[in-house]
Parts: C-alpha cells; sequence; structure tokens
C-alpha cells in the first residue's frame, strides 16, 4: 500500500485529464498509470479524462473514469462514402460534436485541466471558456514538437499552461531554452517504473527461429525516422556476418514504410536477421529476450521503454544529445556515442558481445539505478502535490 498524504480540504475538486491520443506508446500510458494508482489510492479524488485521439487505450482509460473523445471516428460502409465522409466530417460532424462536447464539459466546472503533451493547444483553444488553471506535462523536444503541432499552437498552449511538469531534464532544458520558461514554473517528475506482473516468458528465440546460441539486439517503438529504425537497420548490417538478430517491437505492417524498411532489409542482405514484431501488450516477453536494448532514436525524452529494459537488467547504448535516455545510463549502465555515428554504436555492441561479464555488471546498474530513482510512491505523492489535490 502506498503511503500517501491525505487530503485535508473540505470540498472535492474536480480534475479534467487530457492525453492526446489513447495508443500504446509512453505519454499515454504513462499518464493512464497515474490515473491507475488515484483511482486505486485515492477513490475520493474525482477526475474525467478527455481524449483527443482514440487508440488500444482508451477502453483502459473508460475503466479508471468518464471518458469523452474529441475527434470521433467515422466508419462509412464502403469506399467512396469514405472519401465523401472524409471531406465533410471536420466541417460538419466533428465541429457538431465538438460544440456539444464542449458545452457538456464545461457544466462540469472543472477546477483544473491537465493535460499531458504540449501538442495540445489547438484543443485547449476550444476549452478556454472553462477559465481554469492548466497544467502541461510535455514529453516531446523539438523534433517531435515540429512533427505533431504548429508554432501558433504551441505557442497558444504555452500562454495558458500556468505550470509545468516534465520527465526528465533534456525536456526541461528545451522548455527553457526554446521558450524562455521560467525554470521555476517546471519540475521533474519522475517517471513511473513500468508493471511487470508477471516473469516475462522469454521465448523469442522459440517463437522467431532465432537460434539459442544467437545474441539479440533490440528496441522498441514506432518504426519511424524519429525512433531510428533506418539507423537500426544500418546497424543490423554491420553484424551480418555474425550469429547476431536484430527485434524491433512496434512495426506497423500496414504502413506503406514499412515495404520500404522491408526492402531495405533484402538489399542489406538482413532479412535473416531482422525481425519486425507489431505493437503487442506482450512487449517484455520480448524484451526479456534482448541482450542489449538499441536506443538508436533521434530524438526521445525519456522513453519507459528504457526504463522497461533497466529494470529487466538490460544494459541500453544510445546517441548523445538524442534525449534523457542518458541521464540514466550515464557511464555504467550501458554506453553513449556521439549522435549518430553507428561506428562507435557498433564497437560498443561488440565489447559487450565478447565481454559478457561487462554485460551483466552493466545490466545490474542498470537495474539497481531505475530502482533507486524511480520509486513509485515517491512519484505519485509528487503527483499529487503537483496537481494541487494535497497542500505540499
Amino acid at each position: 500500500m502506498l503511503g500517501l498524504y491525505k487530503n485535508n480540504m473540505p470540498d472535492q475538486k474536480r480534475y479534467l485529464f487530457i492525453s492526446h491520443d489513447a495508443k500504446r506508446t509512453g505519454a499515454p500510458l504513462l499518464l493512464w498509470r497515474f490515473l491507475k494508482l488515484l483511482k486505486e489510492h485515492r477513490p475520493d479524488i474525482h477526475f474525467e479524462v478527455l481524449l483527443k485521439n482514440g487508440g488500444t487505450l482508451q477502453a483502459d482509460f473508460s475503466e479508471l473514469a468518464t471518458t469523452y473523445l474529441w475527434n470521433q471516428p467515422i466508419k462509412p460502409e464502403n469506399y467512396f462514402l469514405k472519401r465523401v465522409f472524409q471531406k465533410i466530417k471536420n466541417r460538419f460532424f466533428h465541429q457538431n460534436h465538438q460544440q456539444k462536447l464542449t458545452k457538456q464539459l464545461s457544466s462540469k466546472q472543472f477546477d483544473l485541466i491537465v493535460s499531458n503533451t504540449l501538442t495540445n493547444g489547438d484543443l485547449l483553444k476550444q476549452l478556454a471558456p472553462f477559465s481554469c488553471p492548466i497544467i502541461t506535462y510535455p514529453h516531446e523536444l523539438p523534433l517531435s514538437l515540429k512533427l505533431y503541432s504548429t508554432p501558433e499552437d504551441i505557442t497558444y498552449n504555452i500562454s495558458v499552461t500556468d505550470y509545468f511538469i516534465v520527465p526528465s531534464q533534456a525536456t526541461k532544458a528545451n522548455l527553457i531554452e526554446s521558450y524562455k520558461i521560467p525554470p521555476q514554473k517546471i519540475e521533474i517528475l519522475r517517471s513511473l517504473l513500468p508493471e511487470i506482473k508477471t516473469q516475462p516468458k522469454g521465448n523469442t528465440r522459440q517463437k522467431l527461429g532465432i537460434p539459442a546460441d544467437a545474441f539479440i539486439i533490440g528496441s522498441i517503438g514506432t518504426a519511424d525516422l524519429r525512433k531510428g529504425i533506418d539507423l537500426f537497420l544500418q546497424l543490423a548490417a554491420k553484424f551480418r556476418h555474425q550469429l547476431v538478430h536484430f527485434i524491433w517491437v512496434g512495426a506497423d505492417k500496414t504502413n506503406p514504410d514499412f515495404f520500404v524498411f522491408e526492402q531495405d532489409c533484402k538489399k542489406l542482405n538482413i532479412e535473416n536477421q531482422v525481425h519486425f514484431i507489431e505493437s503487442t501488450p506482450n512487449v517484455l516477453d520480448y524484451l526479456a529476450d534482448f541482450n542489449i536494448f538499441a536506443l538508436t532514436s533521434r530524438e526521445d525524452p525519456y522513453p519507459l521503454v528504457v526504463l522497461e529494459a533497466a529494470l529487466l537488467s538490460k544494459p541500453i547504448i544510445c546517441f548523445d544529445g538524442a534525449g534523457g535516455a542518458s541521464e540514466l545510463i550515464e557511464k555504467d549502465a550501458g554506453f553513449i556515442v556521439d549522435y549518430l555515428n553507428l561506428e562507435a554504436f557498433a564497437e560498443k555492441i561488440e565489447i559487450l558481445i565478447q565481454d559478457r561479464i561487462l554485460l551483466e555488471q552493466m545490466g545490474e546498474t542498470a537495474k539497481n539505478k531505475v530502482l533507486a530513482r524511480h520509486d513509485e510512491t515517491k512519484a505519485f505523492n509528487q503527483f499529487l502535490k503537483i496537481i494541487n489535490i494535497i497542500e505540499p
């Protein structure tokens, strides 16, 4: 049982938590986990959830609280209707739905809005009549912000935010340097440790036909350029003549870009060494069999998958200047190599292939560090204080 502070306020406050979507990715998962703890340990707290877009976690959010979907999907019966609806849905369907939803939510008279990203500026504009404080919980760095929002919406988001919470020093530094936000308005909230309820199965080799004595390099995340899927494949090509296999968990095999990655594997002659796994809730079953976690991201604020890897005693290799992972890795939980230097990345992998004692030592160090720095009770109590449920 968590040792929690109590709410001494006489009146119950009402909170609205906003997630940009409900996909099984870092920011939505982390918000869902904080809200799950809130539901379990503070049933006296009333909160509701607004999802800008849906996803596989939508049902999980709904189990915790009343959950609303801002952008409702339209499912026409045939392709022609789909094209027609695509043209009119933003103008009529969404506008009508969102106006009704705004009116409904406004009647709730929320005391605080907590938004899990800096890319919700367009949505927050619609909620402006609520006239309540806003806390923004950004997980993005510059590249993500350019990909998923506009300068105008980001500026608006910042202008209406009363306080910021961030997962890493890297995200805090970006807010200060890029947007001139005063440091006293930003607080680092350590991410919760991933839930590992049962021992991962660890049957990856058998499932994928990988030899029992093969060395496995793995990564997890959306298979795109920001996450460095192209760099991951180039890295794999450097080991094409060794008994080393590469696994990427989180590939969308329906995405046209995936066919490019498959073709790259064939042209690089690594199609038998690289394995693409689609997004799955059983990601830890694969991670358990990785020997090394290779974070080839060009940018990642403080990915939860790094915490999962560390929790399972996996050494981690990442690029310098690519986000917050280096704050955990430092010099003893893996290696940090110069940005996009694949030669150096491969050299560090080779060191760990040859030195299994060092491999084990770095993995254990990663586990000990993540357990020490990501205490659940401490993080959750800090979360409670930040949203003003309890007295500081």
